[in-house]
């Protein structure tokens, strides 16, 4: 097939603003969609929201301004004791309504089907019935009969199914899903997997553009290290996604050699969190600005020249 470039985009909940910006700015200073520059994007529960808008057609500032503009209704922001009744709520139900997600991805995709995006996809999630990882996949291969004639807004609402965020996802055909960050917050080497043995691409040949959703810095501290569930907290989801991510790019790293480029952006512990939307602004200002300072080796690696056009086996 030749050059291959491969777009990947993390988990995070409300963080992907983070990654929405990046991409919103990204083709703001290149003029054009970013999406037309890839061969396959991959993206994992509020990333794989992001990678089936940009296969929708969807500008980046359109899916960063659902980000900011329905993001607080999403995962609403309250006052302090508002707040602990959500976390005392959340022991027993979920944190935040699906029904609500649901409401707003409809508005985004309507009733859009995966075979209608325009980039070849992988979208992870886990199936709960069967017990084990799931990818939705456009009709990228002869084989890919399935998944292509199902609903945009039931594959994101699979992918993004946070345990404790949100209630599992349960399609009409009984298939329930949790959230694709279970296993694949970041989703590079799914999409090198793919790459490699099911688009036969040479590792020699691809290219991947890796954005995150912000990381804190390192840190367990003395008391989490001799602590029980108190100590630890919420801390324990942080340091599971943290090592979940250093695997997959040390393990990416190896496969590409130096053609794996990352955009993230390093904040200290507590100032980012997956349902708080009171930090958007702050958020799309920092993916702002790391999409101007990495828009030079972006642009020269990945944005020279478009894809090949994306043509499926099979259509809707």
């Amino acid at each position: 097939m030749g050059r291959f470039r491969i777009l990947s985009l993390d988990g995070g909940g409300i963080k992907g603003t983070f990654t929405a910006s990046v991409v919103a700015n990204l083709e703001n200073m290149l003029g054009a969609p970013i999406a037309q520059y890839f061969d396959l994007i991959t993206g994992t529960s509020t990333g794989g929201i992001i990678a089936l808008g940009l296969g929708s057609g969807l500008k980046g500032s359109e899916i960063l301004n659902f980000y900011v503009k329905k993001g607080p209704q999403i995962f609403p922001s309250t006052g302090m004791h508002q707040r602990l009744q959500h976390t005392i709520k959340g022991l027993v139900r979920p944190k935040h309504s699906s029904t609500i997600l649901r409401e707003h991805l409809v508005d985004v995709f309507g009733e859009k089907r995966l075979g209608e995006s325009c980039s070849r996809l992988v979208i992870p999630c886990f199936d709960c019935n069967a017990g084990r990882v799931q990818l939705f996949k456009t009709a990228h291969h002869s084989r890919f009969v399935q998944d292509y004639k199902m609903s945009t807004v039931d594959i994101a609402l699979a992918t993004s199914a946070a345990p404790t965020y949100f209630s599992v996802f349960t399609a009409q055909d009984g298939q329930s899903f949790l959230d694709g960050g279970v296993w694949a917050n970041c989703p590079v080497l799914v999409g090198l997997l793919e790459a490699m043995f099911i688009l036969q691409t040479n590792p020699a040949e691809i290219d991947v553009l890796s954005i995150g959703t912000t990381d804190a810095a390192f840190d367990i501290s003395g008391r989490r290290r001799i602590g029980g569930l108190l100590s630890w907290s919420n801390t324990i989801v942080s340091v599971l996604m943290q090592a979940q991510i250093d695997a997959a790019m040390a393990q990416a790293q190896i496969v590409t050699g130096k053609r794996l480029l990352r955009i993230d952006a390093i904040a200290r512990e507590g100032r980012f969190r997956l349902d708080d939307a009171r930090q958007i602004a702050e958020l799309s200002g920092l993916g702002a600005y790391h999409a101007k300072l990495m828009f030079g080796e972006v642009a020269e690696r990945f944005l020279d020249a478009p894809a090949d056009p994306f043509i499926p086996f099979h259509k809707i």
